[in-house]
């Protein structure tokens, strides 16, 4: 696999059929005999898979849910009790089989794709996964405990949720220590997140249900949209507390496991991981193009584009305020080539947004403002790529000169991206911007030098 194939994602695994299956298979003996499902000889594996979930999708009763692994196709029940469309895995013969409420089918074949057919390239569906425990970044309050209308109580030996644990209508949740199930002594359904409210509709009005000594798992009921739990102190505390979106307690690790043979052991998180990053600059950044790349390679949970395009330096930063960077933790900049009547300047400039200050004023100007208006934040600056015409390299230097005077990492992508007459016309879509290859270039050292800056 590519280093950039895998990446760890709080929410789901993400599996893209389009791009991880070649739209004209090689047609060998395997191949053939993979797309051939319960009696239908499919044109391709695509057409295969999506052709049998898609029948079977009109015969299941809800969503499709993965219940587990059985040796033999002999050890599936024909009486099953359970729902159309549980599938099991079948590691005797590598199949899938999903009940269709009144047989079992083939959904799926892990065994019979040709070798070679998987590579690499194809593999880059994989871009998340496991089960995240949603307990993660919420709140607790000691000596509380919920109570009937959507509110709680003071209550000794009792730890309660803050905040709403984000749940889905229809969709179990186990509740697990160590690995093993665990009783929750009250859990309160909500359609809001407003646990402290104090007026009464605030409260009632958005209260669902409640549910007591609740042993192991639970299903969200219709409208639910927050989850809030009540646990009793004995021999753990509610921060003990693993809660999974699952029929039963699995794994909580940076480890991806494919299958019970296969697994990444080396997917080792990103310290971007789950970190939001705002973009300023000019045309250059504008419509997240070049974002995209850098937010799926690196695991960033959210990127602000406030890039706007014919802007010159000055007034980059002029729609940064306190309240839409308060949960930014990197703003990277980058931009100059509307700034012509600027110098490139001294270090020692002092900062201003005049339209014609000199790129390291405008730059120091950005740089202090962002720390004005929070000043924990990380700030990258980056030079731009080199244009077809060759006429603001100094500028682009006086960039990494205002980096240095600040002790701020520095992206030189004008000296390092690659953009020069051997490559602009696979690079630009004409003499400034970049084409889809350009930006998918310009997020590649963007990506790297993110990642070797802040590990």
């Amino acid at each position: 696999m590519t280093k950039r194939a895998v990446y760890m994602h709080p929410a789901a695994l993400c599996f893209d059929l389009k791009r991880c299956l070649s739209p004209v298979p090689v047609a060998s003996g395997e191949v053939v005999d993979a797309r051939t499902l319960n009696g239908h000889r499919y044109p391709t594996l695509r057409d295969a898979l999506e052709g049998e979930l898609s029948a079977l999708a009109a015969e299941k009763i809800g969503n499709m849910r993965f219940k587990g692994a059985v040796d033999g196709a002999e050890d599936l029940d024909e009486e099953y009790a359970g729902d159309a469309g549980d599938y099991f895995y079948c590691t005797d013969d590598g199949k899938y089989y999903a009940w269709k409420g009144d047989a079992w089918a083939v959904c799926g074949d892990a065994a019979r794709i040709a070798n070679g057919s998987v590579t690499p390239r194809k593999t880059t569906f994989i871009t998340g996964g496991g089960f995240p425990n949603l307990m993660e970044g919420i709140s607790i309050a000691a000596d509380k405990q919920l109570n009937n209308i959507g509110n709680m109580d003071d209550s000794a030996g009792y730890d309660t949720t803050l905040n709403g644990i984000p749940v889905s209508a229809g969709l179990t949740y186990c509740f697990s220590v160590d690995g093993q199930s665990e009783l929750i002594a009250k859990i309160v359904f909500k359609t809001a997140d407003n646990i402290t409210a104090t007026d009464w509709d605030e409260v009632n009005g958005t209260y669902i249900s409640n549910s007591v000594n609740v042993n192991g798992s639970i299903v969200a009921p219709a409208s639910a949209k927050y989850m809030f739990i009540s646990f009793y102190r004995a021999t753990h505390t509610l921060a003990d507390l693993v809660v999974q979106q699952a029929d039963e307690p699995q794994p909580v690790a940076d480890d991806l496991t494919l299958s019970r043979f296969v697994a990444v052991p080396q997917c080792v998180r990103s310290n971007l991981f789950g970190k939001t990053m705002m973009t300023l600059g000019d045309s250059l950044s504008e419509g997240g193009y070049w974002q995209s790349h850098v937010q799926k390679w690196t695991g960033l949970s959210a990127v602000k584009d406030l890039s706007a395009g014919g802007t010159k330096i000055n007034v980059f930063a002029n729609n940064v305020t306190s309240q839409n960077i308060a949960d930014v933790d990197i703003v990277f900049v980058m931009g100059l080539f509307n700034s012509t009547g600027s110098a490139p300047g001294s270090p020692g400039d002092e900062p201003s947004n005049a339209e014609n200050a000199s790129v390291c004023a405008g730059y120091k100007y950005i740089v202090e403002k962002l720390y004005s208006l929070k000043p924990s934040v990380r700030i990258v600056l980056a030079s731009p790529h080199r244009p077809r015409a060759d006429d603001v390299a100094e500028k682009a230097k006086a960039v990494g000169m205002v980096a240095a005077y600040y002790g701020i990492p520095f992206i030189d992508l004008y000296n390092t991206a690659g953009f020069n007459a051997l490559t602009y016309d696979t690079f630009l879509r004409d003499a400034v911007h970049s084409s889809e290859s350009g930006y998918e270039r310009e997020a590649e050292l963007i990506a790297g030098g993110l990642v070797r800056f802040f590990g």
